[in-house]
């Protein structure tokens, strides 16, 4: 028989949509969020951005799991719609995912080995533009904001002194 979960309280519900984790000193820190409806992508990927650096400011070093329901954001064919897919297919594995341990998929969840700690101080999200001069764009504004950027076209990071990262692997998947 289906177990049928409860719905949270609206004070519940309030506290996670700021995001909210739960650290264990042996296993590391449980990060979750809700994709509400009226979220899209760039407030729910400054969210993911927030929670995830508090956590690593507040617990250096412990492992962190990243979890993620979404409520709606679903196309014609009942798959994601165009903000979620992004959150699951490029912004989480491409770019959050080199400062977790474990990242949520789309039906999955990937673990890598080892994460990073050095999280930069801001997220800043640009609109896409044509691959035409695109790299030296971004060379040019991470040189101007001494900032990294990672370009989710193609999962590189472009540093503020001209070079190139590929892209991060996340690991091992389970079902």
């Amino acid at each position: 028989m289906p177990v049928s979960k409860k719905r949270p309280t609206r004070a519940a519900r309030s506290a996670t949509r700021r995001g909210t984790y739960k650290a264990d000193k042996d296993k590391g820190v449980a990060l979750y969020h809700v994709m509400r409806a009226d979220e899209d992508f760039e407030t729910t990927a400054d969210i993911l951005f927030q929670i995830v650096k508090k956590a690593s400011r507040e617990f250096p070093g412990k492992p962190r799991y990243l979890f993620l329901d979404v409520e709606g954001h679903r196309n014609a064919a009942g798959g994601y719609d165009a903000d979620a897919y992004e959150l699951y297919s490029s912004f989480i594995p491409g770019y959050l995912g080199q400062f977790l341990t474990e990242i949520p998929l789309i039906g999955a969840r990937a673990r890598r080995d080892g994460q990073r700690e050095d999280m930069p101080d801001h997220l800043v999200l640009s609109p896409g533009g044509t691959s035409e001069g695109r790299a030296e764009r971004l060379g040019e504004q991470a040189s101007r904001t001494g900032m990294p950027i990672w370009d989710a076209d193609t999962g590189s990071t472009v540093h503020p002194d001209g070079t190139i990262t590929p892209p991060a692997q996340a690991g091992s998947t389970e079902e």
